[in-house]
């Protein structure tokens, strides 16, 4: 509640804040780690799974799989954050 409080009291400058970050290589590599993350849930129904692997389905590849696959997600949003921090500090 104080964070929604808080953007709607300063909307202006939120709104500018998002604008100038959406500008940036790491907001691409933060929406690039969303979209994988949102595949990845897809990725690990079992209705896939079964239909891919029949009756040889075998749950820890299918969760090997799924959770390489959520790994691979949070690394991209962990670098953009990273790399959003350092060109944030060299802009000082």
């Amino acid at each position: 509640i104080y964070l929604i409080t808080y953007a709607w009291r300063n909307r202006v400058k939120v709104a500018a804040q998002m604008a100038d970050y959406a500008r940036t290589f790491s907001f691409g590599m933060m929406v690039s780690g969303f979209v994988v993350l949102m595949f990845s849930r897809l990725f690990g129904r079992n209705i896939f799974w079964e239909a891919l692997m029949g009756d040889d389905f075998m749950l820890r590849v299918k969760l090997a799989a799924e959770e390489g696959v959520e790994l691979l997600a949070i690394g991209l949003i962990l670098m953009a954050i990273v790399e959003f921090v350092l060109i944030r500090d060299s802009k000082r």
